[in-house]
Parts: C-alpha cells; sequence; structure tokens
C-alpha cells in the first residue's frame, strides 16, 4: 500500500505521527502505517500458524486431562487473552486461539451449535483485554487523542482489562442461562 501510495500528508491529516517538522522525529502518513501494520500482521500470523501446527498433535492423555479440568468457557477466553498480552495483536490472538481449540471443542463438551458460538464470543473477549504498546490499536486510540503513553497505560490497558474481562464475565452468565 505504501509503494502504490508513496505521497505523504500534510501535518494533521489523517493522524500523522510524531512531532513538529524539524524536531527530529519521524512523520509517519496513512499510507505508511497501514503499510508497516499489514506486513507486521502478516509476520505474526505466518508464526502463529506454525504454533498451531505443531500444537495439533494433542495425545489421548492430555485431553483427558484437558475435559478432567472442566474450564468450559473459560478456557477459550484466557488462551486468547494469552496470546494477546504476551504479542499485541488481537488478529492472531483469534485466529491462533481459534485453531488451537476447533480439534479440542468435543473433548472439551463445547460441540454443539450454542457452545461454539460462545467459544466465538469467549475467543473475542480474550482478544480485547490488555492492549499496550505491542499493539497498534493502543498506538491509534494514544495518539489520535493525544494520550502520553504512561497515560494510555493507564487509561488505555486498564480500560481494555476490564472491558475483555467483563465481556468473559457475561459469556459465562449466558453459558450457565442457555446451556
Amino acid at each position: 500500500m505504501g509503494v502504490l501510495h508513496p505521497r505523504r500528508l500534510p501535518h494533521g491529516e489523517c493522524g500523522v505521527w510524531g512531532s513538529a517538522p524539524g524536531s527530529g522525529r519521524l512523520h509517519r502518513s496513512c499510507p505508511t502505517l497501514i503499510n508497516d501494520q499489514a506486513a507486521l500482521d502478516a509476520w505474526r500470523l505466518s508464526a502463529a500458524t506454525i504454533t498451531v501446527r505443531e500444537h495439533r498433535n494433542i495425545k489421548s492423555a492430555d485431553r483427558t486431562q484437558l475435559s478432567d479440568a472442566n474450564l468450559g468457557i473459560w478456557l477459550p477466553f484466557l488462551i486468547a487473552a494469552g496470546i494477546k498480552t504476551a504479542q499485541g495483536s488481537s488478529t492472531v490472538a483469534i485466529i491462533t486461539t481459534a485453531g488451537l481449540l476447533a480439534p479440542l471443542l468435543e473433548t472439551l463438551g463445547l460441540a454443539s451449535d450454542t457452545h461454539r458460538a460462545l467459544v466465538v464470543i469467549a475467543i473475542g473477549a480474550g482478544a480485547m483485554v490488555v492492549s499496550h504498546a505491542n499493539d497498534s490499536y493502543f498506538w491509534v486510540v494514544t495518539q489520535f487523542s493525544g494520550m502520553d503513553v504512561k497515560t494510555g497505560y493507564k487509561l488505555q490497558t486498564l480500560g481494555t482489562l476490564v472491558q475483555g474481562s467483563v465481556a468473559a464475565l457475561a459469556v459465562y452468565l449466558v453459558s450457565i442461562m442457555v446451556l
């Protein structure tokens, strides 16, 4: 995208990053930002695909232990939240968690259509938690709202933690009522 549209946008248009011209900080235009994000997400996705392939061969003993743990609808949330917190991308957290859990749904007792729908929502809730400096959403929110990084950690990171946790609790309550 950045190659096709190399034109730099005037300062202030489309949320140019950095400070005033001449300050020594890099100014980035939207096409450059989109290109950077696409390349980073492609790299993260390829790394996640390798991880999914390595974890597909789970022994039957491991499956029995997983089933006995009775984690239910919390497991998709916890895996997605862990991946999102560790590496920052919600997209990669969603795709990786779905790939890891798809072969395990029957073993976990989550094979019905209603269970699968709740698993999808729980994965989405887990992918919302803990937006931090590795997450492009963190930078979009902090830069467009004029927050400094310290304030972003206080408000954005804590806010997304509360948001994802409340969503997971809501999914759990719905699963109790529906299932």
